[in-house]
């Protein structure tokens, strides 16, 4: 295992932009912390928030699952903002991240649900081998509605999960 490996690829030149967007949270990022993921409350699964990944830096890191959580605002909506944010999930995920991805209005709106599929993809990751996981956060259960930023997507004809 190499050095980067061993650190989770972790990235000491964003350092202080990290610690720059921890002090400046969103609104959604704040509850989802505060009510979800701070001091190991789900599934005693420990988070850190705003974590320098390789040359990105991701919302909520669970260094154990190697679970990367993101909370996307309206900008992700944008189709040049989502083309980036594939090439960006596709790096991450070749570096053996799995990555869910919710709304700001999600976090928000109904925060028990995100608290539930967050708690079911920690229990899926621990109990799992890798292989039988998803390929993509992009991809829902078939019992899953599509999340409001997928049926834009939808909408521009752009592949989104099998429903």
């Amino acid at each position: 295992m190499s050095y980067l490996e061993q650190h989770y690829y972790y990235n000491p030149q964003n350092r202080n932009f990290a610690r720059k967007l921890r002090n400046s949270s969103t609104k959604a990022e704040c509850c989802l912390w505060k009510y979800v993921l701070r001091a190991s409350l789900l599934e005693n699964a420990a988070f850190n928030r705003q974590r320098p990944i390789d040359r990105y830096i991701v919302d909520f890191l669970c260094k154990e699952l190697k679970l990367i959580i993101e909370v996307d605002g309206s900008i992700h909506e944008l189709e040049s903002v989502y083309k980036k944010d594939i090439i960006r999930q596709k790096k991450l995920e070749s570096l053996g991240f799995h990555i869910i991805r919710f709304t700001n209005t999600e976090v928000l709106r109904d925060i028990d649900s995100v608290r539930e599929s967050i708690r079911n993809t920690i229990i899926q990751l621990r109990e799992s081998p890798p292989t039988t996981l998803r390929n993509s956060p992009f991809e829902v259960a078939a019992n899953q509605p599509l999340s409001p930023l997928l049926r834009v997507k939808q909408s521009w004809g752009v592949p989104t999960p099998k429903s």
